[in-house]
């Protein structure tokens, strides 16, 4: 039954993934990452980490895609100014499709050689047994990728804004904005 379960939830966290890379239409490629988050969700909770499954949902469905569909919503990107209909040949990008898929084809490939999956549980190089040390863990170990990643957020968002303002878009109509 777990199998079963676990190939449902494979299935549609690949078919979401499928989504996002073969969508045109942004807004509908975030909302299937949101399918693919819900899958990884489940399948926390079929590996006994509801902890992980709960910040899956609240961090990267809720507040991460909220952030997502802000900045797609606040650049309101046009077919014609998204590079989809000048620019780099159709042949061209297809070809470098290929070359990434092969690619990550033998990423898994060299993955599946060099792990094995006993399908136990392997030892923590910490002691995480409680949220407490887990995140004390995460602010002391890893404090600096952490930083990284919130300075790189910022400046996407930041990066997000000032190519809104630069095409002239997007401030219209706020309170405290000025039109000259």
């Amino acid at each position: 039954m777990a199998l079963a379960g676990f190939l449902i939830l494979a299935v549609a966290a690949v078919a979401g993934a499928l989504g996002v890379v073969l969508q045109r239409n942004a807004l509908y490629a975030a909302l299937s990452l949101v399918g693919v988050f819900a899958a990884t969700a489940v399948l926390y909770l079929m590996l006994s980490a509801p902890f992980l499954a709960m910040i899956q949902i609240i961090v990267y469905a809720g507040a991460i895609m909220v952030l997502f569909i802000f900045v797609i919503m606040l650049l309101s990107v046009r077919y014609e100014e998204s590079g989809e209909g000048a620019g780099i040949p159709a042949g061209v990008k297809r070809n470098l499709a290929v070359v990434l898929a092969a690619l990550m084809v033998g990423l898994f490939a060299v993955l599946s050689w060099t792990f094995v999956l006993t399908g136990r549980r392997g030892a923590a190089d910490t002691d995480t047994t409680s949220i407490e040390q887990l995140g004390l863990t995460l602010y002391r170990k890893y404090a600096f990728p952490f930083e990284v990643a919130s300075i790189l957020l910022l400046v996407a968002i930041i990066g997000a804004v000032a190519i809104t303002r630069r095409h002239g878009r997007g401030m219209e109509g706020s309170v405290g904005v000025e039109e000259s």
